[in-house]
């Protein structure tokens, strides 16, 4: 029984380190700094990869982000998006 609860207790660790590695890639703090500033950030897994891209690039000309902003961006947000 001990071993059990050993094992589900790091896997539960081993998750929530998971869902919190993505504020060490290279796009979250762009993501963060720019689309910040018009709302709250929104989870990278509430959007799929096309979602992503379609709003990126219409909310992203909206606020003068470079194509290569743009680029990073997406990369982070595709990595952790819902497919």
């Amino acid at each position: 029984y001990s071993m059990f609860c050993l094992a589900v207790f790091l896997c539960a660790c081993a998750t929530v380190q998971l869902k919190n590695d993505f504020k060490f890639e290279p796009g979250y703090k762009l993501y963060s700094q720019k689309c910040r500033s018009c709302h709250s950030l929104i989870k990278p897994d509430e959007y799929t990869v096309g979602e992503w891209h379609d709003l990126v690039e219409k909310y992203g000309s909206k606020i003068n982000l470079t194509i290569e902003e743009k680029q990073l961006i997406l990369e982070f947000l595709k990595k952790y998006s819902k497919n």
